[in-house]
């Protein structure tokens, strides 16, 4: 009988050590909690941070696509038609026109908020048919991002009555913005023309079609 109690003994103390380490694993589980809730909630504090950029400088830059440049930089026998920039705006033989951002102000999360820039662009056309000739301007200048639930570029234009028009609808739902507290960066939104861009632009173009990109690199 002494034999058969030890062993008893020698069970009993084996099976306390095997449960050691479940309880230590259990304790760190339960200390570890509130460090692990703290560190998912100070996570998404930083995500949520954001800050109201008061922009003084940077570039707003419009890229027509290939098709649409097509349309305003050339023509055949009959049509002509140039598009050159105004003021203080700069183009590229490829269809990029960049303009001095002059003010505004955006979010750096969510890149919702306005930005004004200055300069413009002149489109010229020349019909030649036979024995009828004609010629005809159409100038837009400042275009000013209007960005939010729904986005847009709005521009002065003489050709419009009031002159204040938006020429283009921005489509900013799945573009990255990269903010911080001095600079917001939006890229490449894909721009279409409004009622009113169709009529500024030409026949050739057509609604609902994407004529250009945005770019805004703003700097407070």
């Amino acid at each position: 009988m002494p034999k058969l109690n030890s062993i008893r003994a020698r069970r009993v103390a084996l099976a306390s050590l095997c449960a050691l380490p479940l309880a230590s694993s259990a304790a760190m589980a339960v200390t570890a909690s509130p460090a692990l809730a703290r560190a998912q909630i100070a996570k998404k504090k930083k995500k949520s941070k954001s800050f109201t950029v008061k922009v003084k400088s940077g570039t707003l830059t419009i890229a027509f696509t290939s098709t649409a440049w097509a349309s305003l930089s050339g023509g055949n026998t009959a049509v002509g038609t140039a598009t050159t920039p105004t003021g203080a705006a700069t183009s590229t033989p490829t269809g990029s026109f960049s303009f001095p951002i002059t003010g505004g102000t955006l979010n750096s999360a969510s890149g919702q908020g306005t930005v004004a820039s200055s300069g413009g662009f002149t489109i010229s056309r020349h019909l030649n048919v036979s024995f009828f000739e004609s010629s005809s301007t159409a100038s837009a200048e400042n275009p000013t991002a209007s960005l939010g639930k729904s986005s847009s570029l709005i521009l002065n234009s003489a050709n419009f009555t009031p002159p204040r028009v938006p020429l283009f609808q921005l489509s900013t739902a799945h573009v990255k913005v990269i903010g911080s507290k001095s600079a917001v960066t939006l890229n490449q939104i894909p721009a279409t023309l409004t009622p009113a861009g169709l009529q500024f632009f030409g026949s050739s173009f057509k609604a609902g079609v994407t004529v250009a990109t945005v770019t805004i690199l703003a700097k407070g």
